[in-house]
């Protein structure tokens, strides 16, 4: 991520807990998952990420900075996050040809989720990747639209300092 993690503060796990209830609320066929991550703050991160052990990284500053958005903002940005873990996108990622793409493989995984959530009509933040940014149409797989965004055989895209 991108410096030292550390636990989240009391005003910060407060934040953090009424974004998680509106999600679970929005979703609640989310919300074991929801309840199993393990929120960390990583200041400086400017979004919200997770990794394959389950950790929930939250820029500090999204929660209870000056940009912090509401709780039902930070609800909806929650659920893509979990969405990528029940979805086994770092599991997944594996099987890719190799190099990989870290920030494509990212991108084709949000508009994989992110497609099924406004179907569903989960109101996400404007500006959400989807298919149709990526060029695609709705409904497929996160290796479909990473094919997309990295053509079999094309020369590897810059590396972006992620193992993917």
């Amino acid at each position: 991520m991108s410096g030292p993690v550390r636990p989240l503060t009391g005003e910060e796990r407060e934040a953090f807990r009424l974004g998680r209830l509106v999600a679970a609320e929005t979703a609640p066929y989310f919300m074991h998952a929801l309840f199993a991550v393990a929120p960390v703050a990583d200041p400086g991160l400017g979004t919200f990420a997770v990794d394959g052990a389950w950790r929930l990284y939250l820029d500090p500053a999204l929660l209870v900075g000056p940009g912090r958005g509401d709780s039902s903002t930070g609800g909806a940005v929650l659920l893509p996050e979990v969405g990528h873990l029940l979805r086994d996108h770092a599991g997944r990622a594996a099987q890719l040809p190799t190099p990989r793409h870290h920030l494509a493989w990212n991108l084709a995984g949000d508009a994989e989720i992110n497609d099924d959530l406004l179907a569903a009509g989960v109101p996400l933040p404007a500006g959400v990747v989807t298919p149709a940014a990526l060029g695609c149409p709705d409904g497929d797989l996160a290796e479909t639209y990473y094919a997309t965004l990295v053509p079999p055989g094309a020369p590897p895209l810059p590396d972006d300092g992620e193992a993917g």
